[in-house]
């Protein structure tokens, strides 16, 4: 009989390489999950959690010195995205009018697609500028805070104004003694500047008759209806003293008292309080000459009886 060859068997994998085809065949037909861009996993939360601001500010903190009223100064604050991937940034003012911001600007080409304004999206290491300007309206200081808001919540900065305030060393009551009804008594206050250089003031909230005497050479007095303080202001610089004179003079018998303030030009008070006595003219007869015993003396009273 004639024998009939086979065809030959096509080559084949073995075991081991067609498990290895398997799993890249299953691998090709799952789905694919690509990683999620860090900007997008940010948590609003994480200030509070305490995660640091993903921008530098540069300076930390914006002081106001040696500033007078009716100027206008100004600051140049720094926002350097530290982080590794691009941050947005938006900046809000301060609680007081005396403090206002300029326009954000924003370094590089960091340019929004088709327009011509700046991005919010500041690239990791590049920068954004803003100005903040002070306006005081007194020589006071001032504390308050710019709010930096990121997509990893909100971080504060603060902005101060800090002036060497003057601190008065004064008597705060002055006694004026006794003197009759209708007389003057003088008696001099000292007060002296432990601090840095003012402008001075003496006012009344609710003294009778208070008032200011302003003279030619510039001498000024404050005036109430029992006392006279002068002079009624003065400048201090630091290490400096001045003497006030107090004059006290009542038609009215009685205990008076008159309660002062001393206003520097930051709006600080210092309360000084005035004090003295009118009396009037009193005659007792202490001996009579046909009486051997001193007379003592009768109540007012009972004088009558």
């Amino acid at each position: 009989a004639r024998r009939v060859r086979r065809p030959p068997m096509p080559p084949s994998l073995n075991i081991e390489e067609k498990e290895k085809n398997k799993k890249v065949l299953l691998a090709m037909q799952a789905r694919v999950n690509f990683l999620k861009n860090p900007r997008f996993r940010s948590d609003r939360t994480e200030a509070e959690k305490g995660e640091p601001c993903p921008f530098w500010f540069s300076p930390d903190q914006v002081v106001f010195r040696d500033f007078q009223p009716g100027g206008v100064y100004e600051h140049s604050v720094e926002f350097k995205n530290v982080a590794q991937v691009g941050r947005s940034l938006r900046v809000l003012p301060c609680k007081s009018s005396a403090f206002s911001l300029g326009p954000l600007m924003y370094s590089g080409e960091a340019m929004r697609y088709g327009k011509g304004a700046p991005s919010s999206m500041i690239a990791p290491g590049m920068s954004a500028h803003i100005k903040v300007r002070f306006a005081p309206q007194q020589l006071g200081d001032e504390h308050d805070e710019l709010t930096i808001c990121t997509e990893l919540g909100n971080y504060t900065l603060p902005v101060l104004a800090l002036r060497h305030q003057p601190e008065l060393e004064l008597e705060e009551a002055v006694d004026c003694g006794c003197v009759l009804a209708g007389s003057s008594v003088s008696r001099n206050m000292h007060v002296a500047n432990r601090g840095g250089e003012g402008s001075f003031r003496l006012i009344a909230d609710e003294a009778e008759g208070a008032r200011y005497e302003e003279f030619d050479n510039g001498h000024t007095m404050f005036v109430t209806k029992r006392f006279v303080v002068e002079p009624a202001s003065f400048y201090l610089d630091v290490g400096q003293a001045v003497d006030l004179c107090v004059t006290f003079r009542a038609a009215d018998v009685g205990a008076h008292s008159c309660l002062l303030q001393i206003e520097g030009d930051n709006g600080e008070k210092r309360p000084v309080k005035l004090t003295g006595i009118a009396d009037a003219l009193r005659l007792e007869m202490a001996r009579w000459p046909t009486l051997a015993e001193p007379l003592r003396p009768v109540p007012v009273g009972l004088q009558g009886s």
